[in-house]
């Protein structure tokens, strides 16, 4: 319960600072909460989800595809890499 509470103080005292919230992305199966990883430097581009993007067109259709068809979490995420 600590650790909750302080977590949550903790990340609307970013949503302060930064003056937003963290990426919501919309897709036809509902909205998703994101915590994209971030670098010191914010050098790093993510590819399969664009800065600032915040509708998720035809990905979202492909990963309930592969998991429907019984492939693994970490399968599909070495699919979509490759």
């Amino acid at each position: 319960m600590l650790k909750e509470a302080l977590q949550e103080t903790a990340q609307e005292e970013l949503t302060s600072h930064l003056g937003y919230e963290k990426k919501k992305l919309n897709s036809k199966y509902g909205q998703v909460d994101l915590k994209i990883p971030r670098d010191r430097d914010s050098s790093f581009a993510p590819q399969l989800i664009k800065k600032r993007e915040t509708i998720l067109e035809g990905t979202d259709d492909l990963i309930v595809s592969l998991y429907a068809k019984g492939m693994s979490i970490r399968d599909i995420q070495w699919f979509i890499w490759i």
